[in-house]
């Protein structure tokens, strides 16, 4: 909705290989920039792309063209009335002039493929585009986000999609619950771009790290209690925690009151360079979320590429990314307890901890690789475009 957004790094690693496969991209971001919009560019070398966002002058502009244009306006308020309810229902219809303008300019480009990034409040502008260019190829993803906010749109679009992608093997069969199941679905992981997400800083034994936004549902607190049952065993050892968020406050009092404030370092917001570095650094990285929606961690990946070894939580798929023992840790019950049992294991069995992080490596770069998914991306639109040209001659 946002782009680039401080929190959806793989969104940035996406787009930016799609630039690299030689095709021209332009993104429309449904909401305004965000405050470190140019910062956000420059640090993930988005300057290349052009990326247009919701300003005063635009909505504007989207409000008289859909003045213009009644009966589209009509049929898109029946879609949104017929489809969301409530809060949805809301936002959808705020929406209409900003997804008019986006209609509207993707007309002018002549497009022969709009993908839509979410698949959510985007499918907005797939209605109106397979309403007025049905020449145009739609692929959208279904991502575990959408799957779990339930957006009545999500499932009414079915008859206008020629393509889904989802990151996820599991998200398949709920993607075929929305009546899905005659479209091709193809499972496009969210990789990493390597060349960003190495870092060059040398590892520091018994360090523990989390990155993520602190929210309740990202499980830090379970961390912060984790690392205290281990802290007397491990008088060398430190936690840092990289993220910000409404929970900070909370969390910073919770270390304290287990007397390592010293101990716990909270870092905030930091660079995606700084984050690749970080976890270069660290010798194991722990990961507690029980947040709904959780599919395949980007900062997963990026943990094992860097080679800090995983403790996760039993998020639904993690088994795409990490096998038990070989790969990394699945704590099997999400508790302190059991997260402060494999630290320990891994503080104490060296060798074994050695020969999982080289695992991990080798999977993780062969498999969630940016660039490499992108390419089976583009490669899914240029075979259906080609059907589409060679249907067309033989008809001709």
């Amino acid at each position: 909705m946002t782009f680039p957004a401080p929190t959806e790094t793989f969104h940035s690693n996406n787009t930016k290989a799609l630039s690299e496969q030689g095709k021209e991209v332009i993104v429309f971001s449904l909401l305004p920039k965000h405050k470190d919009h140019n910062k956000l560019i420059e640090q993930r070398g988005l300057s290349k792309i052009k990326v247009n966002s919701c300003n005063v002058l635009n909505y504007m502009a989207g409000f008289m063209i859909s003045i213009f244009h009644p009966l589209l306006s009509l049929s898109l308020v029946g879609f949104i009335l017929f489809n969301t309810r409530g809060k949805h229902l809301v936002k959808s219809l705020i929406l209409i002039p900003r997804v008019f303008y986006i209609w509207s300019e993707i007309c002018k480009e002549q497009s022969d493929v709009v993908n839509l990034l979410w698949g959510h409040y985007p499918v907005l502008v797939g209605f109106l585009i397979k309403r007025t260019n049905p020449e145009i190829l739609l692929s959208m993803g279904l991502l575990a986000y959408d799957l779990e906010m339930g957006y009545g749109g999500s499932g009414a679009i079915v008859p206008y999609v020629d393509f889904i992608w989802t990151q996820a093997s599991i998200n398949i069969a709920q993607i075929n619950k929305l009546g899905f199941n005659r479209i091709p679905i193809r499972v496009i992981y969210d990789g990493l771009d390597q060349k960003v997400s190495l870092g060059r800083k040398e590892k520091q034994p018994f360090s523990i790290i989390t990155i993520g936004r602190l929210i309740k549902s990202k499980g830090i607190d379970l961390c912060i209690r984790a690392f205290s049952l281990i802290a007397d065993s491990y008088p060398e050892s430190c936690f840092h925690i990289l993220g910000d968020g409404p929970e900070r406050k909370n969390l910073e009092r919770l270390a304290a009151q287990l007397g390592l404030s010293e101990r716990v370092i909270f870092r905030g917001h930091v660079s995606m360079e700084e984050v690749a570095a970080e976890l270069a650094a660290s010798d194991v990285f722990l990961f507690m979320s029980y947040k709904v929606g959780e599919r395949l961690p980007n900062v997963v990946k990026e943990a094992m590429l860097n080679k800090a070894l995983c403790i996760v939580s039993e998020t639904p798929g993690i088994e795409e990314l990490i096998q038990d023992g070989q790969t990394g840790f699945i704590l099997g019950k999400n508790s302190p307890e059991e997260a402060a049992k494999k630290i320990r294991r891994i503080f104490s069995e060296r060798a074994e901890a050695e020969l999982i992080r080289a695992s991990a490596y080798d999977f993780v770069l062969g498999r969630f690789d940016c660039r490499k998914e992108m390419g089976k991306l583009v490669f899914e639109w240029e075979n259906q475009l080609e059907a589409r040209r060679e249907k067309k001659c033989v008809s001709a």
